[in-house]
């Protein structure tokens, strides 16, 4: 077994939490690199995000715009990957040209490490409500289904030994979760459902708190 490249932690990680394992034998390592794997992938699922540096992200969501039963305009848009490592590039459908239009960047700003994108100013009249205007600093996320495109690069940097913006808790969190997993291997799995966001997670009801509240705090 060998480590898959979304792995959120190294073996080194591990023997810093197990004294008596500095010396891993084949088998221990080969054993600890699958949970570490397994741990990694659960953080992900649950997160319900990918964590570390990937290709480029391409993300077509839907704008609310203005209408009277919403409370504000849709000035502010939370991607579905973060942080971002490069200025999104933001796209327009226009339905009149059956096409993208790339929005001018200086039209909008984003939130690197939230991974958020929006408009910063708002002119509140009944032209800027017109379906599909969006122009300079009075722009928004007009209203349609599918009809706003980002793409961007996003995530973390991993470090061998603690290098790389990849958050520590996070990585330690992920580390004892793999130690939890190996110490565990001989109990029943339990199975669990929870709900939150829109989403919901199965997952051992078992994992220690301690873990799953780290894991909270990197949900989108």
């Amino acid at each position: 077994m060998t480590l898959q490249a979304n792995a959120l932690c190294i073996l080194e990680d591990i023997r810093l939490r197990v004294p008596d394992m500095v010396t891993m034998t084949a088998a221990h390592s080969g054993s600890f690199e699958a949970f570490v794997n397994e741990a990694s992938d659960f953080a992900e699922d649950y997160c319900d995000r990918t964590f570390l540096s990937g290709s480029l992200e391409t993300e077509i969501f839907d704008g609310r715009g203005y209408a009277d039963n919403i409370p504000a305009y849709h000035t502010k848009h939370v991607l579905n990957q973060a942080p971002i490592s490069t200025t999104p590039v933001l796209h327009l459908y226009r339905w009149d040209g059956d096409s993208w239009e790339e929005l001018n960047t200086t039209t909008y700003t984003q939130d690197t490490v939230k991974g958020t994108i929006y408009f910063p100013t708002i002119s509140i009249t009944e032209y800027y409500r017109q379906p599909g205007y969006v122009t300079g600093a009075n722009a928004y996320f007009v209203q349609g289904t599918g009809n706003h495109k980002a793409e961007y690069y996003y995530g973390y940097t991993f470090g061998t030994y603690g290098g790389g913006t990849l958050p520590l808790d996070l990585r330690g969190a992920v580390a004892k979760h793999a130690i939890w997993l190996y110490n565990s291997t001989s109990q029943l799995g339990i199975v669990s459902n929870s709900s939150a966001d829109d989403r919901t997670y199965t997952y051992d009801p078992n994992i220690p708190k301690s873990i799953l509240r780290v894991y909270d705090r990197y949900k989108r």
